[in-house]
């Protein structure tokens, strides 16, 4: 439900940040908000099963399922961060 939801969110903020009001660099960093503390109950339930299951983190079946978002959330929050294209749009970065 959390995930739809977020998801829910992140189509609606494609769409304001594509129209490119300047209530979007707000409403984004709300969107990178969701989507860290989704990603971290996402990490710590899988580090939760990996140890009752007594199996490496690394070795777990979720592991590429867990950690590749991070990868993506990080590599945009630093685009928004430091984009020139977004500071001339927008007025700021993030």
């Amino acid at each position: 439900m959390l995930q739809a939801l977020r998801i829910l969110y992140g189509a609606v903020m494609g769409v304001i940040l594509w129209t490119g009001r300047a209530i979007a660099l707000r409403m984004l960093r709300v969107y990178f908000i969701a989507v860290a503390v989704t990603l971290a109950l996402s990490t710590l339930q899988m580090i939760a099963v990996s140890l009752r299951a007594h199996e490496s983190i690394f070795l777990s079946d979720n592991f590429t399922a867990t950690f590749s978002p991070i990868g993506f959330a990080i590599l945009w929050f630093a685009y928004f961060r430091k984009s020139v294209r977004v500071r001339n749009t927008y007025g700021a970065n993030l």
